[in-house]
């Protein structure tokens, strides 16, 4: 009996010990990046008490966090500043957020820069800085990770070789486009480098389109309007002639959510 009870201690002691979750010194998390706050939810940790809060602009359904939504951005009221005092707060690369959280020394602010970055690169990316702040999630990083493997691996294959479509930010209205394309930024420029794709020609990351440039791509160029549905949670693809709408929380969010968007638009087609 004495055995019996003592390896069921043990195995109590290793299952608390291996539960993942934020180190005992950090009090307070505030996360107004979007690529954290994925994260973060994927690991089950955006529901620990420590949580605070997280921008209104994630992807996050209302039924899975309860907390406080603040405006993120530049639009921070001193008062908020307040709130993050003493707090690990995730911020989007900015250099104007930066300046104002960096102004309040009792703000640990870290910057998760995802400009540039292919997908996967912006999940390798958070899961390195969060590393620093748990302890215990090497089985959930593992998995998330394993995921996001998956679905970019099977989303590549399910492009048709060649496909001519031009992305643009945002929903498209009948006749009218958006203003911005999308070139090379998160999982359209991997498409690009996997030469999966032929799109609206430039090297920015975002263009205001031309309407002569526009006139000379093929005739059966598709053209996709992307919009993040965010806490809505939407999820959906209307499409109509050569122009399609896709609704995705989390759609423009660099890494995983815009894997997850892409791969649901390529599973309708």
């Amino acid at each position: 009996m004495k055995i019996f009870l003592s390896f069921l201690f043990l195995l109590v002691t290793m299952n608390a010990r291996a539960t993942c979750q934020f180190r005992p010194e950090i009090k307070k998390v505030i996360s107004l990046s979007g690529p954290m706050t994925v994260l973060l939810q994927e690991m089950g940790l955006i529901e620990q008490h420590v949580v605070k809060g997280i921008s209104v602009f994630s992807p996050v359904s209302a039924k899975t966090y309860k907390g406080k939504l603040y405006p993120g951005g530049v639009f921070l009221a001193p008062s908020t500043l307040e709130e993050f005092s003493f707090g690990l707060v995730f911020f989007d690369e900015s250099r104007d957020l930066k300046k104002i959280l960096k102004s309040n020394k009792n703000i640990n602010a870290v910057e998760i820069k995802t400009r540039h970055l292919l997908p996967m690169d912006v999940v390798d990316h958070s899961m390195v800085i969060l590393k620093s702040y748990v302890s215990g999630c090497d089985i959930e990083l593992k998995l998330v990770k394993k995921r996001a493997i998956g679905i970019q691996r099977d989303l590549l294959q399910r492009v048709p070789d060649g496909m001519n479509v031009i992305f643009f930010l945002g929903e498209i209205r009948g006749s009218r486009l958006p203003e911005l394309v999308v070139v090379n930024d998160g999982i359209v420029k991997l498409l690009l480098q996997e030469k999966k794709i032929n799109t609206y020609p430039s090297e920015l990351s975002y263009i205001n389109w031309s309407p002569k440039i526009m006139s000379s791509m093929p005739s059966k160029t598709l053209l996709i309007g992307l919009v993040d549905s965010g806490m809505k949670g939407v999820k959906k693809v209307e499409t109509s002639s050569n122009k399609t709408n896709l609704f995705y929380p989390g759609s423009l969010v660099p890494g995983l959510t815009q894997l997850e968007a892409f791969h649901f638009w390529l599973k309708s087609l």
